[in-house]
């Protein structure tokens, strides 16, 4: 979601952008983490956990901002396809923690989403 869509910012999607901005930040940490410990349950799920939050962070930013109608003219209404990626990563959490080897697996049902959303968005 690309703040320059919006007509104006209000608090929740400043803080949302200030939570994903913090979360980008700290991608290279969790996936020097990853890299270093993959077979550990607890780098795996901080990894899932990092990335999740961020995705569901900016769905929730598009979600506000179309329930308040701030979106601009011509951009395109909330889409609940755009939690799908966040889901995943929030799904194989658990997953990491029972299988470490098997949650990166589970991120590849990100790869659904595209395919998903151009269907969806055939003209």
């Amino acid at each position: 979601m690309a703040l320059d869509r919006l007509r104006r910012l209000d608090n929740v999607v400043v803080v949302l952008n200030f939570v994903v901005l913090a979360l980008a930040t700290a991608v290279p940490f969790s996936s020097e983490l990853l890299g270093e410990y993959s077979g550990q349950s607890v780098a795996v799920a901080i990894y899932a956990a990092n990335i999740s939050i961020a995705y569901l962070a900016i769905a929730a930013i598009s979600w506000w901002s179309d329930l308040r109608g701030n979106q601009l003219d011509g951009v395109g209404a909330w889409d609940p396809l755009a939690v799908v990626p966040g889901a995943v990563f929030l799904v194989s959490i658990p997953i990491a923690l029972v299988s470490p080897d098997l949650a990166p697996y589970v991120w590849l049902g990100t790869l659904l989403v595209v395919p998903l959303h151009k269907m969806r968005h055939r003209g």
